[in-house]
């Protein structure tokens, strides 16, 4: 397996996040898969329904048991609401900004420790990712 930086796991029970958008802050939003450049998060259309490609958001940090780092920022690159009418829930891929090199690698070393743990967990040639 080529550990690219556009290998990405899924990390939905794993992993979760903090940051604030919009003057508002939003804790325990689950993180559907990571990879060295950005994550997709799944959060509620009623939060943050603002949220367009582009839009930064601040202070992101990555929460679980096995990351340990600091916040970065982290602008969207695409927001998916197909499925917004069944579960109200919108899908955005996050891109890392203004990220040390130190992060970068923090998620890198996590990412290729889960696709070894876990192979049926890669998410391969994702559409939109950052």
């Amino acid at each position: 397996m080529s550990n690219t930086s556009k290998t990405r796991v899924f990390v939905k029970r794993e992993c979760s996040a903090r940051f604030q958008f919009g003057g508002q802050s939003y804790d325990n939003v689950p993180v559907l898969n990571l990879g060295p450049d950005g994550c997709r998060i799944q959060v509620p259309l009623a939060f943050v329904g603002g949220m367009v490609n582009d839009s930064q958001l601040e202070g992101l940090e990555l929460i679980s048991q096995a990351l340990s780092m600091g916040s970065t920022g982290a602008k969207v690159v695409r927001v998916d609401s197909a499925e917004v009418a069944q579960s109200g829930l919108v899908q955005a891929e996050l891109q890392f900004t203004d990220t040390p090199a130190a992060y970068r690698v923090n998620v890198l070393n996590y990412v290729n420790t889960m696709a070894q743990a876990k192979p049926h967990c890669v998410a391969h040639n994702l559409i939109g990712m950052p």
